[in-house]
């Protein structure tokens, strides 16, 4: 098992995460990189890293869960977009890995996406494989 550590500096911030499991793999044969996040207001997802697009993830976001709704959860820590956001996405990714690669499209990248921050954040990542 390997941790990635990751310091995020907005609020929301969609941290591309690809080279530093790439690094983790590259002596793996063939098996799979299970990459989970150990924070319920996070998530780990896998697309594109193009400006416009992560815009438009927080836009989205933004409207299905916004800021000024009155969440109970807001007593305890004021953070409740940010755990009701995390739901919809999720807190881990399975990648397959094939001769020290990670089988990924031409445009996939993996990404941590911070949704209370700036946080430090631990990311792991746990190898199967030869």
């Amino acid at each position: 098992m390997h941790i990635i550590n990751v310091h995020t500096r907005d609020r929301i911030d969609f941290i591309d995460i690809t080279s530093k499991i790439s690094e983790l793999v590259k002596d793996v044969k063939e098996g799979i990189a299970f990459v989970f996040v150990k924070h319920t207001t996070c998530a780990i997802f896998v697309n594109e890293n193009e400006p416009g697009l992560l815009d438009d993830l927080k836009n989205v976001l933004a409207e299905l869960v916004p800021e000024n709704k009155d969440y109970k959860h807001n007593v305890v820590d004021a953070n409740a977009t940010a755990h009701l956001r995390s739901i919809l996405l999720k807190p881990f990714c399975i990648i397959p890995i094939k001769s020290g690669k990670l089988c990924l499209g031409t445009w996939q990248k993996v990404f941590l996406a911070e949704l209370d921050g700036p946080r430090n954040r631990k990311v792991i990542v746990f190898i199967v494989g030869k």
